[in-house]
């Protein structure tokens, strides 16, 4: 790969990082510069495959706290599932420290492509439509309305009114929740 750097850091824990960036005279607008962070188990000599639960980069974000340094948020990227030739799902988790400063898990978009939130407290804030704006829906898809009329429990949807009101997807209709 032209324009490659490569840092080798072995501390017992081979780890090789490529970070990658092109310069293209190719005017192709979903192409731009790229990095990636490669992990292998075995060698870096004898590579092996990686297996579920793997983490596959961590980036940590953390500050002074006036004794020493603290982390306040990470997100980790690892392997999730069976892993097959050139396949290779995958689980991005992000997390913040409590007041106690241990990281906690608070959101997870796994390898089908859910999205999780976790913790007692979680909030999981939806888009707003009007009626007329919904989108074309994918069953299960879940957002809220602005201007739901006279809404009844568990049927369609209507326009007109003034209610907000969260709806989801059914694979035809939006529907009240």
């Amino acid at each position: 790969m032209s324009g490659q750097a490569v840092v080798d850091v072995d501390d017992n824990n081979p780890l090789k990082v490529c970070l990658a960036t092109r310069r293209s005279e190719n005017t192709t607008v979903s192409l731009g510069s790229q990095v990636y962070f490669g992990r292998q188990r075995g060698t870096l000599a004898v590579p092996a495959s990686v297996q579920s639960g793997d983490k596959l980069l961590d980036l940590y974000g953390y500050g002074y706290d006036g004794t020493d340094y603290a982390y306040a948020t990470a997100i980790r990227f690892s392997v999730e599932g069976t892993i097959a030739a050139n396949q290779l799902p995958g689980v991005i988790t992000f997390e913040t420290a409590d007041s106690t400063g241990a990281l906690t898990e608070i959101l997870r978009i796994d390898s089908t492509g859910s999205i999780i939130a976790s913790g007692p407290t979680s909030t999981f804030r939806a888009k707003g439509y009007t009626v007329a704006t919904l989108p074309a829906g994918v069953q299960g898809d879940m957002v809220f309305v602005t201007d739901a009329s006279a809404p009844a429990f568990h049927v369609a949807v209507t326009g007109g009114g003034s209610v907000i009101v969260p709806v989801f997807f059914d694979g035809t209709n939006w529907i009240t929740h």
